[in-house]
């Protein structure tokens, strides 16, 4: 597998936090210029010739990189460098806070700007191998998904991204949580330069809105380095993340955009006592003792529960301010628990305050939530899971750890096992597009602003290859038809039941039948085209057993295994074909069948239509 392009790193000298730059000339001494210049001066005054000296200092500080110095125009910019807020003492300093910092847009001659969704991405450092992946088959899937990604970048050119989480498997980045946030110019640092920078390359040159997952917070774990994961955001101005909650608005080409970034991790924080350890933060069998009061965190394990769900509580309320004062042209929430939590709540929000898309992970797989889907499997739980109209993506396929592969999931439109999105905005319209990593779109829908068309417009299915050239312009938006705004829903009651209860239907406000647009499913007649190389495997064939002595440290201390540990041969050149994935699955481990427990549909009887189900690993 070819190496990717490193980024440079950009360090100010002895890497203090709030350090200056370095500057090219030194504030006391001689400097090598003013040497030149003096020497310069004598020959000079020795041939008859009047010279008048002036030391020259720099106003445009130089930065120091391991290819040389360079001006502070580098990708890698340093954040106290370019105002905005300064370095948190604690890593709650600036929860709910608007983060400031300029993010530049560009728009294509259609006047769209794009945008890439991804999620679970972080894969194991050192190696970069995809957690409990199939030697051969998806072990370096992180780097396949990025490939894609880079692939799409290159006619596209995205603004930024929007991340929704684990960062880094398994267990975080392996720091105290009591460490200040400006411990993030240690570790912190080095992690994110090997396992974001040197695998995106040109993409973590441009601003990543991220929000925190269950694993940054150490997975079945509280007190890793979450925290400093905050602090980066001040060390590089590309990594936005002030808080574990915040909002931001862009500017885009005469409208803005307005995104919401919520912690959610409260679905994973269980009382410490839940036999299910291996998926709970608070749990008291990997938390004993342990607690984050450096960072106003949780005071010990049996607080952390309740740390978490206070937590939520307040951002509810947050939000839901924050979401009906805005003023912009689309409104999106960015967070790391997927479609089908709080459902109920966001489809409210959605009629109340305009709410136009949720952007989500967590689930090991890219899923596309919208009302024409065809996938019978992503259909099953929409159902179960009300949203109305409200259109949501789960991009939890980033290669940071193996897809779920569920043997009953019909893989292929609207459902795939890694990629990401491709989100293109305009003031009319914004188009979803789910990217496979052969850099085929598997899924699509277009949508409307709610704020003016309160539709979802399903786009017709099509299978796509990957594109060589600039796309063809897309059709003339039509411009939207002024309705009557709706009369706000009865408020709803914040709850904190996992799942969460679907709530009674509302009663229809009463609307004009002409002035509000219908809701479009797709055709009768419309029929899924067949996804290119993404089949579902079937039961109990092509199946490839995992080899049991290339278990990673993490499944040892799970399965009590004492055995010597014996990592693959070195990592050749071995890309995630659709052909692999379309003729077989790995075989479960325990673990993986625990958590197939966790996230598969169940089998029949379902629960009660009272009682929607939501999947979470």
């Amino acid at each position: 597998m070819s190496t990717p392009s490193p980024a440079y790193d950009v360090v100010p000298k002895d890497e203090a936090p709030e350090a200056p730059l370095v500057a090219s000339t030194p504030a006391t001494g001689m400097s090598r210029r003013w040497r030149r210049s003096v020497a310069g001066a004598v020959i000079a005054a020795s041939a008859g010739v009047a010279v008048i000296v002036t030391y020259h200092q720099r106003t445009t500080p130089r930065i120091e990189t391991p290819g040389g110095l360079r001006g502070p125009d580098h990708p890698f910019k340093l954040y106290q460098t370019f105002g905005g807020l300064g370095m948190p003492a604690k890593s709650d300093q600036y929860d709910g806070v608007m983060e400031p910092r300029y993010v530049k847009t560009t728009s294509d001659q259609w006047d769209q700007t794009h945008v890439f969704a991804i999620g679970d991405w972080g894969a194991p450092l050192p190696d970069h191998k995809t957690y409990r992946a199939t030697p051969g088959l998806d072990e370096y899937a992180q780097y396949s998904v990025a490939k894609a990604m880079k692939n799409r970048a290159s006619w596209a050119h995205p603004s930024y991204v929007l991340n929704v989480g684990d960062n880094f498997y398994l267990a975080g980045i392996v720091m105290d949580c009591n460490a200040a946030p400006n411990a993030a110019w240690g570790k912190a640092k080095a992690d994110f330069s090997s396992g974001w920078q040197s695998i995106y390359a040109e993409l973590a040159n441009i601003p990543w809105l991220s929000v925190l997952g269950n694993h940054d917070y150490g997975g079945w774990q509280f007190n890793n380095g979450w925290p400093q994961q905050i602090g980066y955001s001040f060390v590089n101005y590309n990594w936005i993340m002030p808080a574990r909650y915040y909002n931001k608005k862009i500017a885009h080409n005469g409208y803005d955009v307005e995104y919401f970034m919520l912690d959610t991790n409260s679905f994973d924080a269980k009382a410490p006592t839940d036999p299910d350890t291996n998926h709970n933060i608070c749990s008291q069998k990997h938390n004993y003792g342990d607690q984050c009061t450096g960072n106003d965190g949780m005071a010990n394990v049996w607080s952390c529960q309740s740390w978490f769900q206070s937590s939520w509580s307040a951002q509810k309320a947050w939000f839901e301010e924050k979401l009906a004062a805005s003023n912009a042209r689309w409104k999106i929430v960015v967070t790391h628990f997927p479609c089908g939590y709080e459902g109920s709540w966001y489809k409210a929000l959605r009629e109340q305050h305009g709410l136009d898309l949720i952007v989500t992970g967590h689930r090991h797989q890219q899923e596309l939530w919208w009302p024409g889907t065809t996938s019978k499997y992503v259909r099953n739980f929409m159902n179960q899971n009300d949203l109305g109209d409200l259109v949501c993506v789960v991009s939890g396929g980033g290669g940071g750890i193996t897809a779920q592969k569920f043997m009953d999931a019909d893989y292929g439109r609207d459902l795939l096992w890694y990629g990401f999105f491709h989100l293109t905005i305009s003031k009319w319209e914004l188009k979803v597009e789910l990217v496979d990593i052969d850099g085929g779109v598997k899924g699509n829908v277009t949508i409307k602003p709610r704020n003016n068309a309160p539709t979802t417009t399903p786009t017709t299915p099509t299978t796509t290859p990957a594109p060589t050239t600039q796309p063809p312009p897309p059709p003339a938006a039509a411009k939207p038809v002024a309705t009557t705004p709706k009369e706000d829903m009865p408020p709803v009651a914040a709850t904190k039941d996992i799942p969460p209860a679907k709530a009674p239907p509302a009663a229809a406000a009463a609307t004009p039948a002409t002035t509000a647009a219908p809701k479009t499913a797709a055709p009768a007649t419309a029929k899924a085209e067949e996804p290119v190389g993404e089949k579902a495997p079937k039961k109990g064939a092509g199946i490839v057993e995992n080899n049991a002595k290339e278990e990673s440290e993490i499944d040892k201390i799970l399965s009590g295994d004492d055995a010597s540990l014996v990592h693959p041969a070195d990592a050749k050149d071995t890309p995630l074909m659709k052909s692999q994935l379309g003729s077989a699955a790995p075989a479960r481990s325990e673990l993986d069948k625990a958590d197939d427990k966790e996230t598969a549909a169940p089998a029949a009887p379902a629960k009660t239509a009272a009682e929607p189900q939501v999947w979470s690993n």
